[in-house]
């Protein structure tokens, strides 16, 4: 699982994110959890949605190949 998340986000709290991947790894789960500081629920910043991008390519390649 991929948990992606700005900690500025009005939207959606960012606590809910930690919280719910703490519970994954609790729980025996491979998670991966993205913090992205100083941005919000839209992740207004090229290089942060490039990086988000490449990670989820990454994870599929990963898990379903091509």
């Amino acid at each position: 699982m991929l948990l992606a998340h700005g900690d500025m986000d009005q939207n959606v709290n960012f606590s809910q994110s930690q919280r719910m991947a703490s519970a994954l790894q609790a729980a025996g789960k491979q998670v991966q959890f993205l913090q992205y500081k100083g941005l919000d629920h839209q992740l207004d910043d090229s290089a942060a949605r490039t990086d988000l991008l490449t990670r989820i390519g990454e994870l599929l390649e990963q898990t379903i190949g091509h």
